[in-house]
């Protein structure tokens, strides 16, 4: 975090990207765990998802990818699949600057305005773009999308893992 930043600076930056892609105030959740330290409330993350599972019924579920070496990113992803395995479709979405190896098995096609509205979105993260987090370029996240495009025979795209098809 940028120094004398806000407590709360990550929840507000993802409250205003949510809105930024029209995602509703019920329909977003704040468990606020301690970042880096997820393993430590791991069933409490567990029984989290679960109720989510419950009241949402979701059809698709999409986790860090299995192969993130991010500690929190690993713990969502195991109990994210422990909670929805048998009730959902799950695809791991990828962040590269986390994974050393990644596996494309699903690529879906962006538009143009499917991008930009992608990039709105992530510069509203604006304590990480301060930081200067290259991977919240938008040099680097189009650079990304139009090689996972030329991997679907698209312009634009974006690669998931395949964790389970349900139904």
């Amino acid at each position: 975090m940028p120094p004398g930043a806000e407590e709360n600076i990550l929840i507000e930056e993802f409250n205003k990207s949510m809105s930024k892609l029209g995602v509703l105030n019920e329909n977003r959740f704040d468990f606020n765990f301690p970042v880096r330290r997820f393993s430590e409330y791991r069933q409490d993350i567990l029984e989290e998802l679960i109720k989510l599972r419950t009241l949402l019924s979701p059809d698709l579920i999409l986790l860090p990818a299995s192969a993130d070496h991010h500690q929190d990113h690993k713990v969502i992803y195991e109990e994210g699949v422990r909670a929805f395995l048998r009730s959902s479709s799950i695809l791991g979405y990828e962040l590269p600057w986390n994974i050393r190896s990644f596996d494309v098995q699903h690529i879906v096609e962006l538009s143009e305005e499917n991008f930009e509205n992608k990039i709105t979105a992530i510069q509203e993260y604006k304590s990480q773009v301060e930081i200067g987090r290259s991977y919240f370029s938008k040099n680097f996240i189009r650079g990304l999308a139009e090689t996972r495009g030329i991997q679907g025979g698209f312009k634009l795209a974006e690669a998931f893992e395949v964790i389970r098809i349900y139904g």
